[in-house]
């Protein structure tokens, strides 16, 4: 009986790491998605930025 009890307690405990570590997979996806999201708006930024300067800088010269 004392085996049978480890071996269903032992399966509890790695559904539970199961769980977690599906849990934590799906928070980095999710976590990626807006780094990347992030990272597409600071560039088109920087880039409205540089169009400007560089506009200034022709009706400059």
């Amino acid at each position: 009986m004392k085996i049978q009890d480890g071996i269903v307690d032992l399966r509890e405990r790695l559904e539970r790491v199961e769980d977690i570590a599906r849990k934590h997979r799906r928070d980095s996806a999710g976590m990626l998605v807006m780094m990347r999201a992030t990272a597409g708006d600071f560039d088109q930024r920087v880039r409205e930025v540089e169009d400007r300067v560089s506009a200034m800088e022709a009706g400059i010269t």
